[in-house]
């Protein structure tokens, strides 16, 4: 997500995914609907800081639950901050199945989104 490299969600999301209570959308909508999200952040970083899958080894068949913890960062449009980047976290959780994205639920929705 950090390199923005959208077009390349049909590889690992399912062309129905389920993102909180949102009516299905392809892959290629959830991608613009990421990229609405942090197109105008200058410097968008994300960095996976924990992933918890279960029960343990559950996707050895490609199929269940991970959460995952991501550490999301940008730089501020002003001075204000003192280390210049806002930084903030989120968990969300994801379930697989035939070893693609089918659901997301996000544990803090977006404001707007």
């Amino acid at each position: 997500m950090s390199e923005q490299k959208f077009e390349q969600l049909p590889n690992s999301v399912h062309n129905d995914v389920l993102y909180e209570s949102k009516p299905p959308m392809t892959a290629n909508e959830f991608g613009q609907m990421l990229d609405g999200l942090i197109r105008d952040l200058v410097d968008f970083c994300l960095d996976v800081e924990m992933l918890v899958v279960e029960p343990s080894g559950a996707l050895s068949d490609l199929n269940g639950m991970v959460s995952a913890r991501f550490r999301l960062s940008h730089e501020t449009p002003s001075e204000k901050s003192a280390e210049g980047r806002v930084v903030f976290y989120e968990h969300v959780f994801f379930y697989f199945k035939d070893g693609k994205i089918a659901q997301i639920w996000p544990l803090i929705a977006w404001p707007g989104k």
